[in-house]
């Protein structure tokens, strides 16, 4: 029985988990825009503190 009632209950639980979730192509856009603004953000803060990602550095800059 536990193999059997126990899924059950629990597909129940993570499908009533959805209801109300909402998430259509404009409520998408919206949340990419925030997190490319926030990449953003974080990119000019980084170069402005003189922090450069390797993977953006050229090989002679890296190899200094």
């Amino acid at each position: 029985m536990t193999y059997l009632f126990a899924p059950i209950v629990f597909v129940v639980i993570g499908g009533s988990l959805f209801v109300g979730y909402t998430l259509d192509a404009r409520r998408h856009a919206e949340i990419r825009a925030a997190l490319d603004e926030r990449d953003r953000a974080i990119e000019a803060e980084s170069l402005a503190d003189g922090l450069v990602d390797d993977a953006t550095m050229s090989p002679a800059a890296a190899a200094e």
